[in-house]
């Protein structure tokens, strides 16, 4: 594999290098304050920790050598703990080979609703320890390889329910540590093959009875610190299926005053709640 990493450093050069006989260039402003993509075959790209406030794309330069003109082959972007406050729409236009984007603890607020869409292979995206206040719906669209979104230590009071639509493949969804009230009806519909959701520390209100619907292999819930008063039905048929049948599906207050439920490693998150018929 090729890695190109950069370290700290206050002023970044033009960094070439080589690997396999294929050349791999970066070209970064003074200061490191904005960085361009790689324009070559690479595989592995990390910027982390290098004070960088603005991410490019480098512009097509003319070239006769077909190889060189093809699109850049990069698997593995890791841009976290950084200043990026924005993101262009078209700065991943191109890298559709990306699986994996870590933009985790930047100073981003917003993201184009088209600055995912050139990634149809993207599997795992972390954005936590952002200020992201709200998503477009059209945010991960066509992100149908997605498995990991982690979402978690942002400023998002709402959700559209169209969110996840295009990412039926997802496994992970960590939302914790927000500032939502409520999730829309249908937010998670479709999602089968959702194992593991964190909701904890929100302002969550109440759940609709038909949130997790869908969900057949949920293994993880978390809803701990929450203004929840009540858990609908679904969620305690659910408790019902990790506890062995031994839990029936009706009212019922948890016992646990803090985390839960436990049975067979599968946690059911809870804080004194009851649970509704």
């Amino acid at each position: 594999m090729t890695l190109l990493t950069l370290l700290p450093n206050p002023t970044f050069r033009r960094l070439l290098s080589h690997s396999s006989g294929q050349g791999v260039s970066i070209f970064e402003a003074p200061d490191g304050h904005r960085i361009g993509l790689p324009d070559a075959h690479v595989d592995s790209c990390s910027c982390t920790q290098s004070r960088l406030s603005e991410v490019l794309k480098p512009a097509r330069r003319e070239t006769s050598n077909a190889r060189s003109a093809e699109e850049p082959i990069l698997e593995r972007l890791h841009l976290q703990y950084n200043r990026i406050h924005n993101l262009p729409p078209s700065f991943l236009d191109g890298i559709r080979s990306l699986r994996f984007l870590d933009l985790s603890n930047n100073k981003l607020g917003t993201l184009e609703s088209t600055v995912f869409q050139d990634t149809p292979l993207l599997q795992e995206l972390f954005l936590q320890g952002n200020e992201l206040h709200t998503l477009h719906k059209d945010t991960l669209k066509g992100l149908t390889k997605l498995k990991l979104l982690i979402l978690a230590n942002n400023n998002l009071d709402e959700l559209d329910g169209a969110l996840l639509h295009d990412t039926q493949n997802i496994m992970e969804l960590d939302l914790n540590s927000n500032y939502l009230t409520y999730l829309p009806s249908g937010f998670l519909m479709g999602l089968r093959g959702l194992r593991w959701v964190d909701l904890h520390n929100n302002r969550l209100e109440e759940l609709d009875n038909d949130l997790f619907g869908d969900v057949d292999n949920l293994e993880q819930l978390w809803l701990g610190c929450n203004n929840l008063s009540r858990l609908p039905l679904s969620i305690a048929q659910m408790s019902a299926r990790w506890m062995g049948g031994k839990m029936a599906p009706s009212r019922r207050r948890a016992r646990e005053a803090a985390i839960g439920h436990k049975a067979a490693g599968k946690v059911f998150a809870a804080t004194g709640l009851v649970l509704d018929a």
